[in-house]
């Protein structure tokens, strides 16, 4: 598992919009594409609100680097999917299917891959090898997946061990170097963005003793598999991928994808038909206007939650704040279904825990909090009704998130909480976080106040939110609220696959951080997608998926689905 921290990096904090033509584009006189009703479908047109910042599978960093590297390289595993009745995608849980590793064998402690033999890397006459597998995830120690892989059993490269040209194995420990199995989230790492398994021969020329993994030539080079490969590029300005031709899977139904980067509004593209698929800087407002205009709108609960931190310790520096009767206040002053009907406008659930409702042991346990005034009062009073001022930080430019974080100040200034709206921007948003959670050495921690998260886990595994939002040392625990129980039940279980105890404990858990009120879900947003008549096959997994090659044309069935089954 990727670090949440630098997973939440790429989660969607404005709700992820797909809007796809069911024709092909053809130039009108401003070199702008417009559909067309008689060509054949074989081509999309987005825009993008920025351009990648890496084309590095194992140094990407946000939404447009991850969309990118989902369709230009492979992973050893793919995440599997469910067919909708919509006709849409939905992944499953921590279930995984085959890619680059055609099938696998599982130890007690270790997992063996076999790889599907022939598979060229794009460009190049070169075939993945087990080289290429322990080449390119052995390069993630020194990249910000690694806590994922520690995290899961995988502490140091020389666990990935080469047993034939087509063969690797994985043997897993824990922190102690004790045997661990492999647990569903252990092996679903494997279909991660950051674990994509790149060409070590192409890549092996450039690198330098400054620079060890040639992370500096993949910045702006590719050496993947994957079924679209960068057929042009003009940085800043565009992107065009095409299908490769004789990949190993069959081509996709879209065999041209092409990204302008723009700054300008990706609705009003969208309207006047200049683009055909819009994957980001879109209001729930905006897509209603979509819908109005005759598209489909899906929405598929993937795991993305906002969620409401409130620094709880240490309580010489965050004075009221460190009282759990004010934090619960707080809890049952949040307008739940304000937020839900005015800025998600119903495409969401209010949300029950920080867990996903997917987990097998996700328990309800915020339900005790409901918007209720004169209740928050009574625990203000409890408290001594003290005067609190405190920065409320949220996403610079997410208008969700603005609106968000509007009412709750106005519902907090019902109990007596000042709170001054602070923008920030993605990074800032997170050294706010990191100031508090993991401050550098020697600095001291960062000041006490109240931050927005749009937050996922790229998998249901409650060990993942829990273990990194609500433990001691958290890495992304803003709130520096700990229970010893806690700590315990995520120490003794992360590592261990699903049980009646496991799920006992976590749901415990769950119980007593709730309890804490430290961090407060308000709604399930997960993703949106609007999508124009006669298209499917747009999927949906935890942090967004991008994945062009799965979409197709309604009342077909897509030539890749028997390839990833």
């Amino acid at each position: 598992m990727h670090s949440p921290r630098f997973h939440a990096r790429l989660a969607a904090l404005a709700v992820m919009i797909a809007l796809v033509a069911g024709a092909c584009s053809k130039s009108t006189p401003s070199g702008a594409p417009t559909p067309s009703a008689t060509a054949a479908p074989t081509a999309i047109t987005t825009a993008w609100p920025a351009d990648v910042t890496s084309l590095d599978p194992a140094n990407d960093s946000t939404n447009q680097d991850h969309t990118l590297n989902r369709n230009i390289y492979e992973t050893l595993l793919s995440t599997k999917f469910a067919e909708q009745s919509d006709g849409t995608l939905k992944f499953v849980g921590a279930n995984v299917t085959a890619d680059l590793a055609q099938s696998w064998d599982l130890g007690p402690d270790s997992v063996t891959f076999h790889l599907r033999p022939g598979v060229t890397f794009y460009g190049t006459t070169d075939t993945v090898s087990a080289e290429d597998v322990k080449w390119s995830l052995d390069r993630i120690w020194s990249t910000p997946g690694v806590g994922d892989l520690q995290a899961n059993g995988l502490q140091k490269p020389d666990q990935i061990q080469i047993v034939d040209p087509l063969t690797v194995k994985m043997n897993f420990v824990d922190s102690k170097g004790a045997p661990t199995p492999p647990t569903p989230t252990l092996l679903a790492i494997f279909d991660q963005f950051y674990t994509s398994i790149a060409d070590e021969n192409l890549v092996k020329p450039h690198e330098t003793a400054d620079d060890p993994t040639g992370a500096k030539w993949l910045r702006s080079n590719t050496a993947g598999t994957g079924p679209y490969y960068i057929a042009d590029r003009k940085p800043g300005v565009s992107i065009t991928l095409k299908a490769v031709p004789s990949h190993w899977a069959p081509t996709p139904s879209y065999q041209t994808v092409n990204i302008q980067i723009s700054t300008a509004s990706i609705s009003s593209l969208l309207q006047s038909g200049q683009v055909t698929v819009g994957e980001s800087g879109m209001t729930n407002a905006q897509v209603n206007s979509l819908a109005k205009a005759g598209l489909t709108v899906d929405w598929q609960n993937t795991g993305n939650f906002d969620m409401f931190a409130i620094t709880a310790a240490p309580a010489a520096q965050v004075g009221p704040l460190a009282n759990p009767n004010v934090r619960q206040a707080v809890a049952y002053v949040m307008p739940y279904d304000q937020i839900l009907n005015s800025v998600v406008f119903g495409r969401g659930a209010r949300d029950l825990s920080i867990v996903s409702p997917s987990a097998p042991e996700y328990t309800p346990a915020w339900s005790m909090y409901t918007t209720n005034l004169d209740k928050a009062k009574q625990l203000m009073a409890a408290a001594g009704n003290p005067a609190i001022n405190m920065p409320l930080h949220f996403l610079q430019g997410d208008e969700d998130q603005k609106n968000t974080a509007l009412l709750i100040q106005n519902a907090l200034k019902d109990i007596g909480i000042t709170t001054n709206l602070t923008p920030e921007t993605q990074a800032g948003l997170f050294d706010v976080l990191d100031a508090r959670s993991s401050p550098a050495a020697g600095a001291q921690i960062g000041p006490p106040g109240m931050e927005l998260f749009n937050w996922s886990a790229w998998t249901d595994d409650p060990k993942i939110v829990i273990g990194y939002w609500a433990t001691t040392g958290g890495i992304n625990n803003y709130t520096l609220w700990s229970d010893p129980s806690v700590d315990a039940a995520n120490t003794k279980y992360a590592l261990l696959p699903t049980s009646a105890d496991r799920t006992a404990a976590y749901q415990a858990a769950q119980q007593t951080i709730a309890q804490g009120a430290a961090m407060i879900p308000i709604v399930q947003t997960g993703f949106v997608t609007v999508v124009a008549k006669g298209i499917s096959g747009v999927s949906f997994s935890p942090g967004g998926s991008g994945r062009y090659w799965t979409l197709h044309p309604s009342g077909t069935t897509s030539a890749l689905d028997a390839a990833f089954e």
